[in-house]
């Protein structure tokens, strides 16, 4: 039978990928705000932001949304904590 995570588990996950590929880019949380809002994504401060990511509570549009604003095409995520105890 697989491991069982709690959505702590996968929150921690979530915000691990997106925080990784803003550390890759060299983007910070104000850049990433001017990104988004000039993809139309309402809501996007840089206080909105930080405060969201580091809850890691954020839907999978978001996610979606911030990967597309930051120039992601690909993401990896065999080096996800969450992965390594599966």
């Amino acid at each position: 039978m697989g491991k069982r995570f709690n959505k702590h588990d996968w929150e921690v996950a979530a915000k691990g990928l997106l925080k990784s590929e803003m550390i890759h880019r060299e983007i910070d949380y104000v850049q990433l705000s001017r990104l988004l809002v000039k993809m139309g994504i309402p809501n996007a401060s840089p206080d909105n932001l930080r405060s969201k990511i580091n809850r890691g509570s954020f839907s999978a549009t978001f996610l979606i949304q911030s990967l597309l604003a930051l120039g992601c095409e690909e993401i990896n995520i065999k080096n996800l904590p969450i992965t390594k105890r599966l």
